[in-house]
């Protein structure tokens, strides 16, 4: 974790090693014990001289109103934009993963301007899938991409 001296503006990493070194044993004693209320008093006195730094936002990118992949702008203020688009899955850690969301929709929807479908068939208890190809004219190519299981 990354915390900031609050005198001198300091920024370190601190791990249990170090952090363990710093409050605990800070005189590098080869054994060493201390009480409950020792460990309190020392960490009340170590969380006094250092903070936390919070974590640098991560950049996200989204698609937007007219289909294009878009870098968040002002990522990590957590907006209600941010909020509305992880919540909607229109949330993507990479290019590369928004731009192949893009491809799927665009081939959902050349699917469904040709007439794919996909329906439940239920029979006597017994359920299965069926497709109606509609008019695909031997073109699966979308279909393969979305079911192939490349991913």
């Amino acid at each position: 974790m990354k915390l900031r001296n609050r005198k001198t503006g300091e920024i370190a990493e601190w791990d249990f090693g170090n952090w363990y070194q710093h409050i605990l044993n800070p005189d590098n004693k080869e054994s060493y014990e201390c009480t409950l209320s020792e460990f309190i008093d020392r960490t009340a006195k170590f969380r006094e001289e250092w903070e936390d730094v919070p974590e640098e936002p991560k950049e996200y990118w989204y698609i937007n109103e007219y289909g294009s992949v878009t870098k968040a702008e002002n990522f990590g203020r957590d907006t209600l934009y941010d909020k509305s688009r992880k919540n909607f899955g229109n949330y993507f850690e990479t290019e590369e993963e928004a731009e192949l969301a893009v491809r799927k929709l665009e081939a959902w929807k050349r699917l469904k301007d040709k007439g794919f479908r996909i329906t439940l068939r239920e029979c006597k208890g017994n359920a299965w899938l069926q497709a109606d190809w509609g008019n695909l004219q031997g073109d699966y190519s979308d279909v393969l991409f979305l079911f192939g299981g490349e991913e």
